[in-house]
């Protein structure tokens, strides 16, 4: 079972729609959340259709600001209980039968506004019966370790959020990956990194459901990282066998390898299982090197970003600039590959 939350940051751009479909594929959570979407009404509509889930909630955005977006796969059964401008609370159901609580939050901007977020999110106001699950972005820190710069991180103003913690009894499921999950400057000088998104759970989910790992995923298309959150870390991966792809016929050298490779002394059915072997090859070797890029380019990104709380100089920031613009154009080209297979238009 894996959840991803993630403040996008504005969800209406082709960037967005590509790197959100590539983390849902690529991950297969079973519940996605956006905060920060700044979308609303039909064009939300839309987006979440493209995203590619069953079902979805939303609070929407006011203007081109704020919008909490959650989007399910049908084989979960999610009541939600509250809707709030600044989080959605709902019980969620699994096939197996696991019950649990799950708060989405996205914190204002505004220390005032968000003031109202902890005095609405707590037991005594929302319906919790369930071990519990908060996550998104607080845009809040609980200590200046968690900003690039701690002398103006402005943890002075963050009192709040860390009585919150305390009051609820509330667990920092702690993270693995980058250590900032919001970046922003590109530049020497004008970086500045902070830990503002984070899970949090209640103490009987850490008694129940212990093996839960959080990471914070790759920067793109967005200042935030996406958040991970796996609540079953032993469960084995599944195995994927291998498949024809409609989408090689596309491939300039796809007949040339066809008529190298057939063998027009032999039957069909020796000639199936030789083309078979002769396809993974290609597959691998030729038309599979747009997954190698890409999977080296995330390598590398992932590679930077860890290093750029610790040495932000020009070259790294630069760096980094070049190789995300390298994986946006790998990203699409992917999404051209997933399009030819499904024969879409």
């Amino acid at each position: 079972m894996k959840i991803i939350t993630w403040n996008c940051q504005g969800a209406a751009s082709k960037g967005f729609i590509r790197a959100a479909k590539w983390f849902v594929k690529q991950h297969q959570p079973s519940i996605f959340c956006l905060v920060e979407t700044k979308v609303s009404g039909e064009n939300a509509n839309s987006i979440c259709v493209k995203i590619g889930f069953e079902k979805w909630a939303r609070v929407e955005a006011i203007g081109y600001s704020g919008g909490i977006w959650i989007m399910w796969s049908g084989t979960l059964q999610i009541d939600i209980l509250n809707f709030h401008p600044q989080f959605v609370h709902m019980t969620v159901t699994e096939p197996t039968g696991r019950m649990w609580n799950f708060s989405v939050v996205y914190g204002s901007p505004s220390l005032q506004l968000r003031r109202r977020l902890w005095n609405s999110l707590s037991r005594n106001k929302v319906q919790v019966d369930h071990p519990w699950l908060i996550a998104g972005d607080f845009n809040a820190i609980v200590n200046s370790e968690e900003s690039s710069n701690p002398n103006n991180s402005g943890h002075h103003r963050n009192g709040d959020f860390k009585n919150w913690i305390f009051t609820e009894a509330l667990v920092d499921l702690g993270f693995m990956g980058q250590k900032f999950t919001w970046r922003r400057g590109r530049e020497e000088g004008t970086f500045k990194g902070a830990r503002l998104d984070r899970a949090l759970c209640s103490m009987d989910w850490v008694e129940r459901m212990c093996e839960t790992r959080v990471v914070h995923l790759t920067t793109i298309a967005s200042d935030h990282c996406p958040i991970l959150i796996d609540l079953d870390t032993n469960n084995s991966k599944r195995q994927h066998n291998f498949m024809f792809q409609g989408a090689w016929a596309s491939h300039h050298s796809f007949l040339d390898l066809i008529k190298n490779n057939w063998r027009m002394d032999d039957t069909v059915w020796n000639n199936r299982e030789h083309m078979a072997t002769t396809f993974k090859q290609w597959n691998r070797n030729v038309f599979g090197n747009i997954h190698h890029r890409k999977n080296n380019l995330l390598r590398r990104l992932d590679g930077i970003q860890r290093q750029l709380h610790h040495a932000n100089h020009a070259g790294l920031i630069k760096l980094e600039r070049k190789i995300r613009k390298e994986l946006e154009d790998v990203l699409h080209q992917e999404e051209i590959l997933w399009f030819q297979q499904a024969r879409e238009e």
